[in-house]
């Protein structure tokens, strides 16, 4: 409901795995950093709207929501850093 709810961010060989039903005409990497900044920006607002957006917390719901938007940054980060070598 609020955020990628019941979809998935694909990995850029997924498509790779359907090629008998897809042609692949073009393939091309982003680095991650836009989407590091995005995810960055949503946590910190996230943060300073936490009563607002949470009204009744629920904590379970928070803390994992918090940590996916953690683990996402530096995991996107380090993508960018390997494409670069």
């Amino acid at each position: 409901r609020y955020f990628f709810s019941g979809g998935l961010m694909p990995s850029e060989h997924t498509l790779l795995h359907f090629a008998d039903h897809l042609i692949i005409e073009r393939q091309w990497r982003i680095s991650g950093t836009h989407y590091q900044r995005t995810a960055n920006a949503w946590l910190h607002n996230q943060d300073a709207a936490r009563d607002t957006l949470m009204p009744n917390p629920c904590v379970c719901l928070c803390r994992r929501c918090t940590s996916l938007v953690a683990t996402l940054a530096p995991v996107l980060d380090g993508l960018r850093r390997a494409v670069r070598l």
